[in-house]
């Protein structure tokens, strides 16, 4: 198994390379024979200790993120959780085969909480709260790196008094074809709020995601 550990925001430490990576074999060697890649990004944001684990085996990405007020104890977390992960789907895992059908395009976007208007009570706080809940992997570039799409929003009217709304990056996605139980085994693996796919049967783009209550669910589109 190849592990690669890399550190954001802190010190390079042999010891948390160490400590994760070992960690990591143990708990991949206990359900997944075979090549495994392993990707630890450890962080330090604000007060917070982040630890994000990603696997890529069989053409399958399993991602575990947890954070804490200490590094040794966010990687214990992160992978407390990556362990369920992988005994849950331990033997869908094992027979992964790559999806047959036609992969839609569909775009991904990510658009600055400063330019969503403050409504139903919500301040700009906690409007930033919600979006670092939604954050993708790769941190968002700086402006002056990446600039900025204004993008009118017809009868939208943002914070500042305009029709418009930052966009500061917008991402190409494919959908692979499946059904929609291998989409709700990628939403658990992937540890992400929603997750995009093309519906085998109809050919059209759904999207699962978590509902607060447990549950799952399931937004389907249809030809008009």
């Amino acid at each position: 198994m190849h592990v690669a550990v890399s550190f954001r925001h802190l010190e390079t430490s042999n010891s948390l390379r160490e400590y994760a990576s070992e960690k990591l074999e143990h708990t991949v060697r206990k359900y997944i024979h075979g090549a495994v890649d392993g990707k630890v990004v450890l962080a330090v944001e604000k007060y917070w200790h982040i630890a994000t684990f990603t696997l890529t085996v069989r053409g399958l990405v399993i991602k575990s993120r947890e954070k804490s007020e200490d590094m040794y104890s966010s990687i214990d977390l992160a992978l407390a959780k990556l362990d369920r992960q992988l005994r849950r789907y331990k033997d869908r895992i094992r027979d992964h085969k790559p999806a047959e059908g036609t992969a839609m395009r569909f775009s991904l976007e990510t658009i600055e909480a400063t330019s969503i208007p403050v409504v139903a009570g919500f301040t700009e706080d906690e409007l930033e709260e919600v979006a670092e809940e939604f954050e993708v992997e790769e941190a968002v570039p700086a402006l002056e790196e990446f600039g900025y799409m204004d993008v009118t929003v017809e009868g939208h009217r943002a914070a500042d008094g305009h029709g418009r709304v930052k966009v500061l990056r917008r991402a190409a996605m494919s959908a692979e074809s499946m059904t929609v139980a291998d989409a709700i085994m990628r939403l658990d693996l992937s540890d992400q709020p929603f997750f995009a796919f093309t519906r085998m049967d109809s050919g059209a783009i759904n999207v699962v995601y978590r509902r607060g209550d447990g549950n799952y669910g399931l937004f389907e589109t249809q030809a008009s």
